[in-house]
């Protein structure tokens, strides 16, 4: 039985049924982490920048990290908390008469600081990865 099941296993292809399997993995990663980020985008949005839906209808996956690693740590640049904003009309999410538009100084580190904008970070992360794995299973 050890000898059928041997000369059955060498046959199989098994870089296809790893390729298959990372690709199903890496299509329900980007899917599924891809939603929820652009779903957290809209919503820190809406709360934050613009209440107006017509402001945010066209959204596009909006990155803010960078200004938010400059705020939380003042020491890593040589602008004032104050001067440090986050303009999402600068993006492309809102249109560039939507009120307020953007987020400045200690509003802005407390958006950093909110459980949705590192879950929706690190979303967008797990969704670039996943799109990595489905290109790599290709």
């Amino acid at each position: 039985l050890l000898e059928c099941c041997a000369r059955c296993l060498v046959g199989a292809p098994f870089a296809s049924l790893v390729a298959t399997g990372l690709c199903f993995f890496g299509v329900a990663l980007f899917c599924g982490c891809g939603h929820e980020a652009l779903t957290g985008t809209e919503k820190l949005i809406e709360t934050y920048f613009s209440k107006n839906y017509q402001d945010y209808e066209y959204l596009i996956n909006v990155n803010t990290w960078t200004t938010c690693q400059s705020i939380a740590a003042p020491s890593k640049t040589s602008a004032s908390i104050g001067t440090l904003c986050a303009d999402a009309r600068m993006y492309g999410v809102l249109p560039w008469n939507a009120f307020p538009g953007k987020v400045c100084g200690s509003n802005l580190l407390s958006i950093c600081k909110t459980a949705e904008f590192q879950m929706t970070f690190h979303l967008f992360i797990a969704a670039f990865v996943g799109a990595a794995a489905t290109l790599v299973s290709l």
